[in-house]
């Protein structure tokens, strides 16, 4: 079974790292985020990796 990781867009334009329930941090930059969560996911294979936007978007960034 895959763990899920995530990045999710912020009201003020910053990008949240979470997995389940566990909110690690908070980054000014979507690079830097998505960047974050991999060396996070890394470690928990298999994995996925979801971006979310504001707009409702969804769309899987990784697969391991």
């Amino acid at each position: 079974m895959p763990w899920f990781f995530r990045v999710i867009e912020q009201d003020d334009g910053t990008w949240a790292c979470r997995h389940g329930r566990t909110h690690f941090d908070v980054h000014d930059r979507l690079a830097l985020a998505v960047a974050h969560i991999v060396e996070l996911a890394k470690g928990s294979e298999p994995a996925r990796i979801f971006l979310h936007r504001l707009d409702g978007e969804v769309v899987e960034l990784a697969e391991s």
